[in-house]
């Protein structure tokens, strides 16, 4: 069923969806591969890994800080920027772009059990957490409690927003 996840170059020609049939490849009729597009596009990456990737306006300052505030090395460095290896087999790039610090959301969140540790530990590396007080989210001591769901935000050099937080399941 794997093959049926990925485009294919017989779905395409000239830009458009191909007319063809073809047996489903399970048994059964025929179907058209036009029909199977929409499908196949919903499930095209859901067996992909995948990694955020943070903005810098100075990569000297935000390697820096990531070492010393939060104690990460780059696993590797090019033009490109610094690519970040975490737990779990996941990772982050940190690139060089004027670009950075200008998105309001929360661009990484680091999955922890214990939100109140984190923060403790990180404030001991000089990391300053941000305090909110809006509807459906008010932070205490940086500590969000949202249900059974904690999180605490900070900012790094480049004034991007990270978090700390229970691991959503």
């Amino acid at each position: 069923m794997k093959g049926w996840q990925r485009r294919s170059p017989l779905l395409e020609r000239n830009g458009r969806a191909a007319e063809r049939s073809r047996l489903h490849p399970l048994g059964g009729g025929v179907i058209s591969i036009c029909d199977r597009l929409s499908e196949r596009e919903e499930v095209m990456l859901t067996d992909h890994r995948a990694y955020a990737t943070i903005p810098a306006a100075d990569m000297n300052r935000a390697k820096s800080w990531y070492r010393d505030k939060l104690g990460l090395t780059p696993a590797m460095e090019d033009d490109m920027g610094c690519m970040y290896k975490l737990g779990g087999g996941t990772s982050f790039l940190l690139y060089p772009t004027p670009n950075a610090g200008k998105a309001p959301n929360t661009l990484l969140s680091f999955a922890t059990d214990d939100v109140e540790a984190e923060v403790r530990d990180l404030r001991e590396h000089g990391v300053k957490f941000e305090e909110y007080d809006m509807p459906g989210l008010k932070t205490v001591n940086g500590v969000a409690t949202m249900g059974k769901f904690h999180a605490a935000w900070f900012r790094d050099s480049e004034g991007n927003i990270l978090a700390v937080g229970d691991e959503p399941n």
